[in-house]
């Protein structure tokens, strides 16, 4: 009878270096956990990262600033894990790329004397606040900031109590 190929799977092939390096940068914090990013692989020391916000699909971000802060942050986290293996990043937006869809080039150099970052070993941890919070009603002003905030083009509705 013949075995099937579940049975001794092919070991997997290890990772390249860049392979490395975004598999770290892909751990960054992000809204919802969308990971607004993508990422292709050009050469054994460059890749393109193709950025995209939620604005339109997701209520958390409003006018695309959680996403576009979610990209900085893997930008960093990118920056860090590079240290790992010696290296040092270059990332540059191309130019014309719209807010809603930025584009990065990034280019990684030897960076012979670089000791990894001091964050670098934290980059997998995931750390989640489990206490649950404490609950009051907004005061006036706070709610007054909170419609401020949104701008002309949102509207707040307001839900007081369970029963609302």
């Amino acid at each position: 009878m013949p075995k099937d190929s579940r049975d001794n799977p092919e070991p997997p092939l290890p990772a390249t270096t860049v392979e490395q390096i975004i598999d770290l940068a892909r751990w960054a914090p992000s809204g919802d956990n969308t990971q607004p990013w993508r990422f292709e692989i050009a050469g054994d020391h460059r890749f393109t990262i193709h950025g995209h916000d939620t604005r339109d699909h997701c209520v958390y971000d409003l006018d695309g600033r959680p996403s576009q802060i979610a990209i900085g942050a893997m930008l960093e986290t990118l920056t860090i894990a590079a240290t790992i293996h010696g290296l040092s990043s270059s990332v540059r937006r191309r130019t014309g790329t719209p807010d809603t869809h930025p584009t990065f080039d990034v280019e990684l150099t030897d960076a012979p004397n670089t000791q990894p970052h001091p964050l670098a070993r934290w980059i997998t941890s995931r750390v989640t606040q489990r206490r649950p919070m404490k609950t009051r009603p907004l005061t006036d002003a706070e709610r007054d900031a909170l419609e401020s905030a949104a701008g002309p083009s949102h509207r707040i509705v307001w839900i007081d109590g369970p029963a609302g």
